[in-house]
């Protein structure tokens, strides 16, 4: 059973939390899970870094399930891993896992970090995911419900506004310093 509070979650087969904080929390159109870990719903853990991993994953599959979404969701990774000595095996056991949740190949960014050690000495690897809703999916975004065509349209006009003079070419950005200028606005970088 999946008990929410509010956006926090806290999914059913998963071990509590080991301190104060929330195993996933939705905010927009977008889900964060915590560092995920190798722990089994009873706490139990596999001492060795493929055994981990692999419940990690399994971990990470069931709080995107219990929010109806899958691995194809996720758009952001950031991989702890203990020890340098262990990056060969976990880039090893990491492709048998990702040719299961990701058999198309289009893998999410991962950001991988080599520490130390994680909160807990005995674990050698910990996930966090971002993820994501098919309707936060810019290609299928419109604006105020503008079809397709009209969303071209409308991106072509904005490429053609061009910033007023003397911030010609020097993008975006300055226009819009210039235009909080002569609402009488100090800019904030003191340019």
């Amino acid at each position: 059973m999946m008990e929410k509070s509010g956006r926090r979650l806290h999914p059913g087969g998963l071990p509590e939390p080991a301190g104060l904080y929330s195993h996933a929390m939705k905010a927009g159109g977008f889900l964060f899970l915590c560092g995920q870990s190798g722990r089994d719903s009873d706490g139990s853990l596999a001492l060795d870094l493929e055994g981990q991993l692999k419940q990690t994953f399994r971990n990470i599959g069931a709080i995107l399930a219990s929010e109806g979404l899958t691995f194809r969701s996720v758009v952001k990774f950031t991989t702890y891993v203990v020890d340098k000595g262990h990056i060969a095996e976990f880039h090893q056991v990491r492709s048998g896992i990702y040719e299961e949740v990701f058999p198309s190949g289009d893998y999410p960014p991962n950001t991988l970090l080599v520490v130390t050690q994680l909160a807990v000495a005995e674990l050698l690897v910990e996930v966090e995911t971002v993820a994501a809703r098919s309707d936060t999916d810019p290609a299928r975004l419109t604006i105020r419900g503008m079809d397709k065509q009209k969303v071209g349209q409308f991106a072509s006009e904005l490429r053609a506004i061009r910033p007023p003079e003397p911030y010609k070419g020097k993008g975006i950005r300055y226009a819009g310093e210039a235009i909080r200028r002569k609402q009488g606005k100090a800019f904030a970088g003191g340019r």
